[in-house]
């Protein structure tokens, strides 16, 4: 986070190992965007050996999907004003906000690609997915003009639990997630909050422990959702044979207010360090 506190004080930390940007200010003075962000890249690589994966664009949306395009090492320029082209051939599922859950619902509707959203008619949006359907149609089109906050709660909801016995990565353990999962849910609709990063926390039968996180495309407080962040984190977290001690679920970077609002401009990952411009 300091290197890209030294280029702009506009950054917003979405969790442990990201980050959002704003240098729109600053772009300039570096010879523009792109050789901004190629400055980044080489700091980042030359004081910690991290590759980083920059999106550049004109706001935080499409930013946002063209770093998750140059994954794990690319740097993706959109030309403002070429938001929605960018756009349009790509699946819904590259559009920030659209899970499992609403890919179905868009498919089931004749949606496959990010264009079609983008062409369709408001109202079958809404049909299809109620009144997120006009969000979505204005994301289809590369309209985004969410800002970067640079203020963020430091307060986290989770559970865990300790077996009595050491599990496997079976039906005994996914079952526990997913109570764990409906746990968490409903302490963060009681408190009013949102996550924005789900952590799953493992401890092996020797007592190693170890976490891992994903980011949100928008906050939560879905049972769902944080059992679909959680699912995947284990799943690529367990191999055959360990034997786990204890499991939980932390939701952090929590926020209030109107649910379901879109909040990115710039990414960096730890292990493959993104950011959007």
């Amino acid at each position: 986070m300091a290197l890209f506190r030294e280029v702009t004080p506009l950054v917003e930390p979405l969790s442990l190992d990201e980050a959002f940007l704003d240098a729109s200010q600053q772009a300039d003075e570096h010879g523009g965007p792109y050789s901004l962000a190629r400055y980044l890249k080489a700091q980042v690589k030359e004081r910690t050996g991290l590759t980083l994966s920059v999106g550049v664009a004109a706001n935080k949306l499409v930013a946002k999907v063209a770093s998750d395009r140059g994954k794990p090492d690319g740097l993706v320029l959109v030309p403002e004003g070429g938001e929605a082209e960018f756009l349009a051939p790509l699946k819904t599922r590259a559009l920030w906000g659209v899970g499992p859950k609403a890919e179905m619902a868009l498919s089931a509707a004749g949606f496959q690609t990010i264009g079609q959203i983008a062409a369709a008619e408001p109202a079958r949006l809404e049909t299809a997915l109620g009144s997120r359907g006009r969000w979505l149609y204005a994301l289809a089109r590369g309209l985004d003009d969410s800002r970067v906050s640079t203020e963020h709660q430091r307060k986290s909801v989770g559970a865990e639990n300790t077996f009595p016995r050491d599990l496997t990565d079976g039906p005994a353990l996914r079952a526990e997630l997913d109570r764990i999962a409906q746990s968490v849910a409903r302490r963060l609709e009681r408190s009013g909050f949102r996550a924005r990063t789900i952590v799953l926390k493992l401890r092996y039968a020797n007592f190693h422990t170890i976490t891992r996180q994903s980011s949100q495309p928008l906050p939560t407080d879905d049972s769902g959702e944080v059992m679909a962040a959680a699912t995947a984190l284990l799943d690529s977290a367990a191999k055959p044979g360990d034997l786990f001690r204890l499991i939980g679920i932390h939701a952090t970077n929590l926020v209030t207010g109107e649910p379901r609002q879109m909040e990115l401009w710039v990414q960096m990952r730890e292990a493959a360090r993104e950011t959007r411009l």
